[in-house]
């Protein structure tokens, strides 16, 4: 069973004021936030969150992290090439590390151009791509069929052919939410497989065990109906929708929260959680039918969702510092999530 973990990189320098980051680095900058802000972030001397430059060695630090805990790929939410949030993946694309952990495309969180699918379908060659057992690449899309219908997905499948993809792909559908009428429409397009990006906490302060729970039981529930429609199911375990800063410091391109937002879940519980999603999949392989799990989210931090290490502050949210003065990591999440990879996969 391999286990890929979504990636949205909005942590690069906070110059511009309306960026992604510096949105997200507002949203974490209060003081309570500042132990869920990423490791490389940096405390200002007025007590707010910042990012530097994103650098080659900071993606092969978290790659680091991911390869020693068991993640097998990272999943890129897939911007074009002139954005900086495609800087991470093409560090990806780049580092000598490329090949010890893999890589993949969410497609449909922006219009693509030539030159980012021709990266796309370059990468998708490339060992460091992941495949499935018949080598076909993965390739997921958020809002499925809201974002590539049906001659969406054909144009797709055609493109990659003549860009020498020679096997068809293997794409798999990202659904927010439970909704079961969808998988016939998801069939009918001509998408492989369905799954999930997220999940919705339906109330305030949602416990983070009712929410695992009620994600496990969807990854159930789509599985059962889509079977009848010969779909396949990438199951999802989720670290949390802890959306509170988002809440507190909205974002100019998501609402819609409704106010809801789950606790943070602890290591322990989060761990659980992946566990029993990991086996599940892989005691209903037959029903599943791929090898793939995926996670909500190595590094979606301002909404609640992480396994990616975090700042380790003190109670006051500044940030401790280990003997040589460097800002210490708080690995905890990951750890226990590591545990579980041990003895499950």
């Amino acid at each position: 069973m391999r286990i890929g973990t979504i990636r949205w990189d909005a942590y690069y320098e906070t110059k511009e004021p309306k960026s992604p980051s510096s949105q997200v680095a507002r949203a974490l900058s209060p003081q309570e936030y500042h132990h869920i802000a990423p490791f490389f972030a940096k405390v200002t001397t007025k007590g707010d969150i910042k990012f530097d430059e994103y650098t080659l060695d900071i993606w092969e630090k978290e790659a680091d992290y991911a390869i020693d805990a068991g993640i097998d790929y990272f999943a890129y939410c897939w911007y074009r090439d002139n954005d900086l949030l495609s800087t991470a993946r093409k560090h990806h694309v780049q580092s000598e590390k490329h090949d010890n952990i893999k890589m993949c495309a969410i497609l449909g969180v922006n219009p693509m151009d030539n030159i980012t699918m021709q990266q796309l379908y370059s990468a998708m060659k490339e060992e460091y791509y992941i495949k499935n057992e018949s080598g076909n690449p993965l390739v997921y899309v958020y809002g499925g069929f809201n974002s590539l219908d049906k001659d969406g997905v054909a144009h797709l499948r055609q493109e990659a052919r003549e860009a020498g993809v020679e096997k068809s792909l293997f794409v798999s559908v990202m659904m927010p939410i439970l909704d079961l009428e969808k998988c016939e429409k998801i069939k009918v397009c001509g998408y492989d497989a369905v799954s999930f990006y997220s999940n919705v906490p339906i109330s305030p302060a949602m416990q983070y065990e009712e929410f695992a729970h009620s994600t496990e039981l969807r990854n159930e529930t789509v599985s059962k109906y889509c079977k009848n429609l010969q779909l396949k199911i990438i199951p999802s375990f989720n670290a949390g929708m802890a959306t509170k800063p988002r809440l507190d410091h909205p974002v100019s391109w998501a609402s819609g929260y409704g106010g809801n937002f789950t606790t943070w879940g602890t290591p322990t519980q989060i761990a659980a959680h992946a566990e029993n999603v990991i086996n599940w999949a892989k005691e209903h392989s037959k029903l599943v039918g791929v090898d793939f799990v995926i996670s909500y989210a190595w590094n979606e931090h301002d909404e609640g969702g992480w396994l990616c290490p975090t700042l380790t502050t003190d109670e006051n949210g500044t940030p401790i510092l280990d003997d040589n003065g460097v800002p210490k990591a708080d690995t905890s999440i990951l750890d226990a999530v590591k545990k579980v990879l041990q003895k499950v996969k």
